[in-house]
């Protein structure tokens, strides 16, 4: 049975991570700058964790070696899901070297959500350079921890529904889009399809792998919804009524754009033509990694993925600081027989 330390317990991921865990009674010990909480958003959060009995650790990273080693014995993985900072790679090896003094962690899932980005070969030239460079420099990370004797886990989500879904494909964060925009920008020519899946989707998924074997030295992919910005447009219609106004934005218009723009908004305009023209999340994952896959449907056939329809129906432009509903009886029905308690 995992035994988890924590890190990143209060934000956009790991916040939806942390309470799956916790409602699958998976033990977990939560890491956290402050027990106070600062901002708002993460005194709520906090609240959460506190009022479901979760254990919180005061303390922010870089610790000194001594107290990551007494920290990290008594426990025996690791799931980081720190913010994609300068420091994120050197906190997590200095996590790896703590944990091979500790001689307790048998298992480290890092912060590499996300995209698969290809390190070498024939698609690193389709592929944005800051994501190739990105997986360049985790690579060091999943190197450490098969040196130290670990086992590690990738868990890959592509996009998040709280960025892509309330811009109807236009990546942004969570708030960017109170209301669905009037206006669609749909770049190429509408077919490509985005990989997408709900923040709450990856917690469950992640209560599973953690105990699951099968994901050890891994690759775990989540396909959960694959729409085009044409469906999205259309799904949001439907549910909101709103009459939004599309404009298509050929390739060869688009990079234009791009060579004309600067700063943040040349950055999102790569983004789009790399969600949406050049068809990247098309491609078999099989072709871009070296290293073994499996998939979250498989494994789990019985969770239920969200979809892009079922999430503008239920979560569309609903604004309330957790992003989500949160009722404290689900803590006190968890079933200690959910399947995330499952050893395979």
């Amino acid at each position: 049975m995992a035994n988890v330390f924590f890190l990143g317990g209060t934000g956009h991921l790991g916040f939806p991570i942390a309470q799956q865990l916790v409602l699958a009674r998976v033990p977990v010990g939560f890491l956290l700058r402050d027990l106070d909480g600062g901002k708002s958003y993460r005194q709520e959060k906090i609240a959460w964790l506190k009022q479901a009995g979760a254990k919180l650790i005061e303390g922010a990273l870089p610790l000194e070696e001594h107290q990551l080693v007494d920290l990290l014995k008594g426990y025996n993985s690791i799931i980081s899901v720190l913010p994609e900072y300068p420091e994120r790679v050197p906190h997590e090896l200095d996590l790896v070297k703590a944990a091979k003094q500790a001689g307790t962690i048998k298992r480290f899932f890092p912060a590499n959500y996300a995209a698969d980005y290809p390190r070498e070969g024939p698609h690193v030239k389709g592929c944005p350079a800051y994501g190739v460079e990105w997986a360049r420099r985790s690579q060091a990370v999943f190197e450490a921890v098969e040196a130290a004797g670990m086992s590690w886990t990738r868990v890959i989500t592509y996009a998040v529904a709280e960025y892509v879904l309330p811009g109807l494909g236009i990546m942004a964060p969570p708030g960017t889009f109170p209301k669905p925009p009037e206006l669609v920008q749909i770049y190429g020519d509408g077919t490509s399809r985005h990989r997408i899946v709900l923040e709450d989707d990856l917690g469950r998924v992640m209560a599973r792998a953690v105990n699951d074997s099968r994901t050890e030295n891994k690759k775990l992919i989540i396909i959960a919804m694959q729409p085009t910005q044409p469906e999205l447009v259309a799904a949001c219609r439907a549910v909101t009524g709103q009459d939004i106004k599309t404009e298509h934005v050929p390739a060869e218009q688009l990079e234009k754009l791009i060579a004309g723009g600067t700063g943040g908004e040349r950055f999102m305009l790569e983004a789009a033509r790399w969600l949406w023209v050049d068809n990247f999340f098309q491609l078999p994952n099989e072709e871009m990694s070296s290293e073994p896959i499996v998939y979250a449907a498989e494994l789990y056939p019985d969770i239920k993925f969200v979809t892009f329809e079922e999430w503008y129906k239920s979560h569309a432009y609903r604004h309330i600081p957790l992003k989500r509903p949160f009722f404290m009886r689900d803590i006190d029905s968890r079933d200690p027989n959910h399947p995330s308690q499952n050893h395979a």
